[in-house]
């Protein structure tokens, strides 16, 4: 995909580049996963993956800045460079967290700045600026392979039976209208209770997924 956007580029098809980076985008999302599932993980691959991230999302993204002079060109640059280190150096330690924006997700930011703009270079430099300092920031995000656990499907039901539970806390202070503080108290501690002990039996329950096969 990188490659292809690339010549897009220089044959002047900028939308088709954007297109083409987006869909590498989610290429990149899935291929992680499906060597996991198929148990196909391997020092070439992950070398492989760094190579195609830094084609499609370092290079390809760049060309979208379009360079019209000297200062464009080493903004350029910057970027590739901010990408670069991004892939090399940065790594949190952390299951599950990743140190500096991802790439990819910088390279979509640009991608869809240029598709909603029509390509106005001075949204394209103010967002490119942004993702540049996002990279290589020491700020924590989230890994994207925690969508792959069953654990982010029991936390948004929690939320949901949290939100039960406010809901039966009001109504429960609804109904103890003109009750005494006794007969009250009980019914709150009865509702909190209930989202606690979901809450409780959802983490017991809940699944990681392993933790070679770091991506970038």
């Amino acid at each position: 995909m990188g490659l292809s956007s690339i010549l897009c580029t220089l044959n002047g098809q900028h939308l088709y580049a954007c297109w083409l980076i987006l869909f590498g985008f989610l290429l990149d999302l899935a291929d992680g996963a499906v060597a996991r599932q198929l148990n196909a993980c391997s020092a070439l691959g992950a070398k492989l993956d760094d190579f195609a991230d830094f084609t499609t999302f370092g290079i390809a993204t760049s060309l979208l800045l379009q360079a019209h002079g000297i200062l464009s060109s080493v903004f350029i640059i910057c970027y590739v460079m901010a990408v670069f280190i991004r892939l090399c150096f940065f790594s949190s330690g952390i299951p599950f967290v990743y140190r500096g924006l991802p790439c990819p997700y910088a390279s979509v930011v640009l991608s869809s700045t240029f598709v909603l703009t029509g390509g106005n270079c001075f949204f394209l430099h103010v967002a490119a600026v942004v993702m540049i300092l996002f990279m290589t920031d020491q700020g924590n995000y989230p890994h994207d392979r925690i969508l792959e656990t069953q654990l982010w499907k029991k936390t948004v039901y929690i939320g949901d039976d949290c939100s039960e539970a406010i809901n039966s806390i009001w109504e429960a202070k609804q109904r103890s209208c003109g009750r005494n503080d006794s007969v009250t108290k009980k019914l709150i501690v009865n509702s909190a209770f209930s989202c606690t002990e979901t809450a409780v039996q959802a983490r017991k329950h809940a699944t990681y997924p392993p933790s070679e096969c770091q991506v970038s």
